[in-house]
């Protein structure tokens, strides 16, 4: 299956994943389901493709994907997405949430206490699947997600066990 569009002819493992392309990512895996409301649900997505898979991913049976982006107010497509919020939208979109609660980060995060506390659980559930690895000893929280990094966690979220 075709999820993630090349960038030019190019595949461009390195490069920074935007918030839209994540939320097309989802879509287009089949991930999540489609859904577009009637009036548009944030600001600045005012486009048909772009509005219909930011508000699939935010209209998720399991709570909204982005969970930095609040309805009526801006979802900032174009900028890029975070490991941590590719963290919390991977384990919600995985079904693993109910893990959040009773799974700590491995020892040795040495930026543990730069992660917020209400997102720790979503950081440990999505090193210990897989669908993110530390940068050494680090999460690094606020680094861009890259295409790679998507397009394996993706992968990984489709071959569990429907």
């Amino acid at each position: 299956t075709f999820v993630m569009l090349l960038q030019g002819t190019k595949f461009r493992p390195n490069s920074t994943v935007s918030r839209a392309e994540l939320a097309a990512t989802f879509v287009r895996s089949g991930t999540v389901l489609q859904y577009v409301a009637s009036s548009p649900m944030y600001s600045d997505v005012n486009d048909g493709y772009t509005r219909n898979v930011v508000e699939s991913i935010q209209s998720n049976s399991s709570g909204k994907l982005i969970y930095d982006a609040a309805a009526g107010g801006e979802f900032h497509p174009d900028n890029p997405a975070t490991k941590l919020v590719a963290a919390v939208a991977f384990v919600k979109a995985s079904g693993f949430e109910n893990l959040v609660t009773t799974t700590g980060l491995p020892p040795g995060v040495a930026d543990c206490a730069q992660i917020s506390t209400q997102y720790r659980g979503y950081v440990a559930v999505a090193l210990q699947k897989g669908f993110l690895k530390l940068d050494g000893n680090y999460f690094n929280s606020n680094r861009s997600l890259t295409r790679l990094e998507l397009a394996q966690a993706i992968t990984k979220i489709n071959r569990l066990p429907k």
